[in-house]
Order: structure tokens, then sequence, then C-alpha cells
């Protein structure tokens, strides 16, 4: 019997998450040694040595999950071109981490759908995090599911019926899938069907210490949770995108060339605060469509808000994704404490109300404003520094938030002067330390 399976319709955010892992190839002798979020940073399968190689995998992965074709025919398509390169069967390879020759499968009926089950799976689940960071306000909830394996291990069967809230950190490591050939789910509910259901904590699983012998990384993980298989892929997009940012950074820099930030970051800014906006504009043309129809017969103003936020939400929704946007200058660096000096953005802070106050062109400036605008400190708020500059020759502020070891845009707009002249003074009543003074 073929094995037909076929993914359903692939929503965005899926095909979002595919393109993020695709921009890269990573190569590995072991599946251990790309490790966890690093499968969030790019394409890697493991022995799959050379581009050429790893390319056609790749593209055959990408219409799998984009397309939604079958195992059969992706079977059918790369296994002769892979035959034909030579990377099928069991062949002599040298592990280059102990160079040692060793005798490795290659490619083979059973690899190929190992391959074909965790790509378009991670996948899913990726988007399938993102759309839930978007809709959680409605669906605060996740309920766990068992998959429909004719065996299933004891531990995901002690797991099912599971309720936690959307970021629970129990979906940092039991985000499906959670080990090889998982097929169990996570469905994201309401809060009254959370109470209908019964709020279900996990269940006190026991823990096993298992060390990666490629790496010697040793870590904690539950039984029924395989290596590497302990993450979520949807929370793994945000940390690559800051990685190949970094990376970048730290490749381009020039020892006294304090511009580096904006030549690298200004591409990945720009396009972020682009979609950012086209969205908001999509959804201010959409709800004054709604307002224009007005609330259906006998609904009252809470319930015709709450409807139209829905259908906002799910015309034109708002991801929670974080992209890098600029380096803070060293000296507000140090007087945060920060371990690094990438500061992130959300993209709801592009298309929220307040991005209203923009023109996208001055948007496009944040990177050089951040680069070059003078930073000022509060006593009373001393996880905050606000910059103060100008963009086309507007002044502009920013305040910037340092908390769990990440830097954030708090907010990015246009002010009048006599906003900063009330942030810089001391005023009857107020504490006279709650002022913004320049950090010298």
């Amino acid at each position: 019997m073929t094995d037909s399976y076929r993914v359903p319709e692939v929503p965005r955010d899926v095909k979002a998450a595919w393109d993020q892992r695709a921009k890269r190839n990573l190569y590995g002798f072991s599946y251990k040694d790309v490790w966890r979020e690093e499968h969030a940073h790019g394409f890697t399968v493991a022995k799959a040595m050379t581009a050429d190689v790893l390319d056609d995998i790749k593209g055959e992965v990408e219409k799998a999950i984009k397309d939604g074709v079958p195992f059969d025919q992706f079977r059918k398509e790369l296994e002769p071109r892979l035959q034909a390169r030579g990377w099928w069967g069991k062949k002599k390879m040298v592990d280059p981490v102990t160079g040692e020759t060793k005798l490795v499968q290659l490619g083979s009926p059973r690899r190929l759908k190992t391959i074909y089950w965790a790509n378009t799976r991670t996948a899913r689940s990726a988007g399938q995090w993102e759309r839930a960071q978007r809709t959680k306000r409605a669906l605060p909830y996740f309920v766990y599911g068992l998959g429909p394996s004719l065996n299933h291990r004891e531990p995901h069967v002690k797991m099912t019926g599971t309720v936690a809230k959307v970021d629970d950190p129990i979906w940092d490591i039991w985000f499906p899938p959670s080990a090889w050939g998982c097929k169990c789910w996570v469905r994201q509910i309401s809060g009254p069907e959370a109470e209908s259901i019964g709020i279900k904590p996990p269940p006190k699983l026991p823990t096993r210490s298992w060390r990666n012998d490629r790496t010697g990384a040793v870590m904690e993980l539950p039984e029924g949770v395989d290596p590497g298989w302990n993450t979520n892929p949807g929370k793994n997009r945000s940390v690559a995108l800051t990685k190949t940012a970094r990376e970048k950074l730290v490749k381009l820099s020039v020892p006294g060339d304090d511009k580096t930030g904006t030549t690298v970051l200004g591409p990945i800014a720009r396009a972020k605060i682009e979609t950012a906006m086209n969205i908001r504009e999509q959804r201010d043309g959409l709800s004054r469509s709604l307002k224009a129809a007005g609330p259906a017969a006998g609904e009252d103003s809470p319930a015709f808000k709450a409807r139209m936020e829905r259908m906002l939400d799910e015309a034109y929704p708002i991801s929670n994704e974080r992209f890098p946007v600029g380096v803070l200058p060293q000296q507000a660096i140090d007087y945060l404490g920060a371990q690094d000096d990438l500061v992130l953005a959300s993209m709801r802070t592009f298309a929220s109300k307040e991005a209203r106050a923009h023109k996208l062109a001055d948007l496009f400036e944040l990177p050089a404003f951040i680069e070059n605008a003078t930073v000022y400190v509060n006593a009373v708020q001393p996880s905050k520094v606000q910059l103060v500059g100008e963009v086309a020759g507007v002044r502009h502020f920013s305040v910037f938030s340092h908390q769990d070891d990440t830097l954030m845009v708090t907010f990015f707009i246009p002010r009048r002067k006599n906003y900063w002249t009330n942030q810089t003074t001391v005023r009857p009543g107020r504490d006279p330390n709650d002022v913004w003074v320049e950090l010298k």
C-alpha cells in the first residue's frame, strides 16, 4: 500500500516559517551536529554535506510544505535525483568531527519519509504557534491531544487533556511534535471551553539526563520527549532572525566604524516595517468598511467591537514576531547592563494605531536614528533609556526597555518640543528623580 498522506491546505504562517529556514543551508554529519533552535536558522539533512544534494532535497521539501505535495510524489521526484548524485544507499564517509571513516546510510525510502515528516510537521507547528500568538486574546489556551498512531508513548498518553495557557512554559518542550514520529497535536481554545473541559496541569513526569556526544552538551529531558525535539519550532523563528543579524554584524564589523548596524540591519528592518505597515493599512480599510456597515440587528456596541476585532484578526493577522532594528550605543548598553547591543522590535509595534504618526520613509530611518541619537536616562525607570534625535528635520523620541536580557523598542514617535521640556523638568508634586537627563 502506498503512503498517500498529504498535508492539508497550507496557511500563510506555515509558508513564512519555512521561508525563514530555507534562506540558509546548514551542514552536519550527524543530526546531533545541528541542534534544536539551529533548525529554525537554516535547512539541514544529516550527511547531506554538499550544496547540490542539500538543495535538491530542500527544493522538494519546499513543494511539500507550500503546495501540499503528498509523500509518494515527493519520493518519486527526489529519489532518482539523489541516486544520480550518488547520495543513496550505504556508503563510507569520513566523520569530520572524529576523523573516522564510517559506513553510513545516505538516501533510502525510510530516510525520505523521515525527512518529509520532520519538515512538514515542524513547519506546520511553527505556523500554528505564530497564529496562536495573534489570537491568544480570544483563544488563550491550548489543549493537548493524542495523535492517530497505533501505538502511543505512555508519557504522551499522560499528557492527553492537558490544558494550559498559550504562553505557559510547558509548550517550550511539549509543543508537538515532541519525539520522532509523534502525531500528537494541540488545539487552541477559548477561556469558557477551557473552564468547561477543566484546567488540567501537565503531569509530573520523571526526567533523564542526556548528553550530546557530538557537542558535549548535557540536558534534562522529560520521559517521552526525544533529544532534539524538546523545543518549540515557532518560538525559534525570532531567535533565528536575530542570530542571522548578529552573525552579519560580526562578519562585517570594521574597527572604528560605528555604522555597521545601519548597513546590516537597515534592509531587515525596512522589510519587516513595511510588512507591518501594509497590514495596518489593510486593517484600517476593513475597519472603515465594517464601521460603515454598522452593527447587526440587536448587536450592542461591545459585541460589535469584539466582532470587528475577530474579523480583523482573521483577515489581516498581526504577528508577534520580533526582528532586529538597530545597535544601541555602547553607553546605553553599559547603563542597562545588557549582554547584547542588538535592539529588537515587535511587528505589533509598527502595526499599532500609534504608528500612524509616521511616514513609512521616517520609520525606515530607525536603525540610523538608534546609532546617532542622544541617550537619556531616568533614575525612577532604571530598566529603560530614551533616545532623542531628528528624522527628516523632526524631533523624535524612542524608549528602549531591557527585560529578560532582551532590548526592545517600546515606541518611536515624533513629539513636540514642549513634550520633551516636560520630560526633563522637575514639576510640582512630581518625584524630583523622575526626570530624564542626558547620559554622559
